[in-house]
């Protein structure tokens, strides 16, 4: 068995990335076609992958033991560029008891805003997610124009075959819904979980600088600490739009 999540094991490399996703990919396609559930988060190793690089087991039944009281959920935004990770990342919170997923927004990234966005409909049709608004953000990083990536391929989302969305775009900018979430909520109750280029972070932060003393924490997907995998130095997310993650950081 192993987790939805990224295999730590497989390491860094631009072939254990390809193998890494290929694995995400499987473990989407068995979640949407009810294989396995958003609930634990777990499908069998396919039988041509090494099982020595599969990570321990991790679901939301094993980390939350009745020996111990759960905790409140934490309410998060997820700002997102789906992608094979962030499909995934949408789903493990959506099984995890301890989240609460207050709002989602896309942001170009990955791919353009309108397949992330697609992207990101489809995976909440296929986690579950309901009743939780869903807002497309920004097109383009700050400064200069989208760099469009491949790695997840031409739809963002190559591989598995999505369902149509059931689920309807909320009519407001994302960056917008973020502003609106923040503000209507308790200070201190909003985590900001940005998993794509920090764009529509930085675009919330300039358009209502309220929102830094009230957000609890952010949690994000960007940076690296020994090599990167957008140059030998950079990664990805903030490489693709650093005025951002300046004004973020």
């Amino acid at each position: 068995m192993f987790n939805l999540g990224w295999p730590r094991a497989l390491g860094n490399s631009i072939e254990s990335m390809d193998l890494g996703f290929a694995l995400q990919a499987r473990c989407l396609e068995a979640v949407a076609t009810g294989k396995a559930g958003a609930d634990s988060c777990v499908v069998p190793v396919p039988p041509d992958i090494d099982s020595a690089v599969a990570p321990p087991i991790w679901t939301a039944s094993t980390r939350n033991s009745s020996e111990r009281r759960p905790p409140m959920p934490k309410r998060i935004i997820i700002d997102c560029d789906p992608g094979h990770d962030d499909a995934i990342a949408l789903i493990l919170a959506q099984g995890n008891p301890e989240i609460d997923i207050a709002a989602i927004t896309t942001v170009a990234g990955n791919q353009t805003i309108e397949n992330v966005t697609r992207n990101a409909l489809a995976t909440a049709t296929i986690a579950g997610i309901a009743n939780v608004p869903i807002a497309a953000g920004a097109r383009r990083s700050l400064i200069e124009p989208q760099f469009v990536g491949d790695v997840h391929g031409e739809t963002g989302l190559d591989g598995p075959v999505l369902p149509e969305p059931t689920v309807s775009l909320d009519p407001r900018h994302g960056v917008d819904l973020i502003i609106d979430t923040i503000m209507s909520a308790e200070p201190g109750e909003i985590t900001l979980v940005p998993t794509g280029p920090l764009t529509n972070i930085a675009l919330a932060v300039r358009k209502e600088p309220r929102i830094v003393a009230r957000v609890r924490e952010v949690v994000l997907m960007g940076g690296a600490y020994h090599g990167g995998n957008y140059s030998a130095a950079a990664e990805f997310n903030i490489a693709v739009d650093p005025e951002a993650a300046h004004i973020v950081f």
